[in-house]
């Protein structure tokens, strides 16, 4: 059974400058690092219950015993029927978590496993009603969690430069802002202009002419 995460967006540090950009993508980075202890026990505490190790078992589509069950064309019987129904229930709060910490990372990561979710949820009932034998529960289960890696990708791209992309623009109007406080500073340490003024009578006036 392969739990997915979601991944973590990183920034990259320009020119020694911390960007809002930046402490987004740390938050972001916080928030999943914060939560994956907490998940794993979670998830991993139904999936390491001994009720449910034969269940688990016909599930296992890696390793020696991936052929056999991606190929079974047996249904659930009516015993494990009622485990399946049992390690769903067992899942939810995991679930509810899971959703949660995606949220307060970014919505975007929440969408993906909401979907996620939906699928499973109704290929899980198809199960649960004996409509699909072991080997097509296994193939379509595989599926969903490539579809759902797959998505996670795309977000973690999508996001990771939409950061790059402010961060880029924070840097360079920071640079823009210095260079201007550099040239303001030079023009002040320069001193007033020298004037150079020089008088010459005409008639009964002088006129003065200053450069």
């Amino acid at each position: 059974m392969r739990i997915f995460l979601w991944a973590l967006p990183a920034v990259m540090l320009v020119a020694g400058c911390s960007t809002h950009a930046q402490i987004e993508a740390n938050r972001q980075r916080q928030v999943a690092e914060q939560a994956r202890p907490e998940l794993d026990a979670c998830f991993n505490k139904v999936q390491n219950d001994p009720r449910y190790a034969a269940v688990f078992k016909k599930m296992e589509t890696d390793g020696p015993n991936g052929l056999r069950a991606l190929s079974d064309t047996t249904r659930p019987t009516k015993t494990e029927t009622a485990l399946l129904f049992q390690i769903y229930e067992d899942r939810q709060p995991c679930r509810k978590m899971l959703l949660e910490a995606t949220g307060r990372s970014h919505p975007m990561w929440a969408a993906v496993f909401t979907e996620q979710h939906a699928v499973t949820d109704e290929l899980w009932t198809r199960m649960a009603n004996g409509q699909l034998t072991w080997g097509e529960f296994n193939q379509r289960s595989n599926e969903i969690r490539l579809a759902t890696q797959q998505k996670l990708q795309q977000v973690n791209t999508a996001i990771t430069s939409d950061l790059e992309r402010q961060h880029y623009s924070e840097v360079a109007q920071a640079q823009v802002r210095s260079q201007a406080l550099l040239a303001a500073g030079a023009a002040m340490a320069a001193g007033p202009p020298t004037v150079n003024c020089t008088s010459s009578p005409m008639g009964n006036s002088v006129h003065t002419s200053c450069r």
